[in-house]
């Protein structure tokens, strides 16, 4: 199974080719990629219910997240490489995003969301982001400040809070937000 094959790629520090997927669960660029591509694998992720293959593209050095399920298709190889060199590249990509989604750049922003206190206490006790600060405000409701990459899960999450989050900053964030917004309308 593939499941399998990565495991082995991953205990024995072989790189695995990717010949095809058909999910994207972060959003990644695709059409920048010839398929098959060789990833160096670094670890499984558990997100939003699914297991994920998350990996360094070998020439590039780019992470590559892949769902793991009936469409993707690998291949083993005999390729060694050194994870540990490889694990700082990989730590210094993910470590950025919120979730797993391809950030809209490579800048870190300083994240202010303001939630109603009944939705906050719903949400609060999840882990978001590992620089993640609730504080509640003499309002009632709670600030959540973090540091990371934007991208479309962090869209997600206040698009879901709808009326109940306000963004305060990036402006940019701001901008992103209205312009989902009007063009659901």
């Amino acid at each position: 199974s593939q499941l399998e094959d990565i495991i082995w790629g991953l205990q024995n520090k072989r790189a695995v080719e990717v010949i095809s997927c058909y999910i994207n669960p972060s959003n990644i660029d695709f059409d920048k990629f010839i398929l098959p591509i060789t990833v160096l694998p670094v670890e499984l992720l558990f997100h939003r219910g699914r297991v994920h293959f998350a990996g360094i593209e070998a020439q590039s050095d780019k992470l590559l997240i892949f769902t793991v399920d009936k469409t993707l298709k690998l291949g083993l190889t005999n390729e060694v490489f050194n994870r540990k060199k490889y694990l700082r590249k990989y730590n210094e990509q993910i470590e950025i995003r919120f979730g797993i989604s391809e950030p809209i750049n490579r800048k870190v922003y300083n994240i202010k969301l303001e939630y109603s206190t009944e939705y906050a206490l719903s949400m609060k006790n999840f882990h978001w982001h590992k620089t993640a600060n609730w504080n509640e405000l003499s309002n009632g409701n709670f600030m959540l400040q973090m540091k990371c990459c934007i991208n479309r899960e962090l869209i997600g999450l206040i698009a879901q809070g709808l009326d109940k989050v306000k963004v305060h900053q990036p402006k940019i964030l701001k901008d992103l937000i209205t312009k989902k917004y009007q063009d659901t309308l």
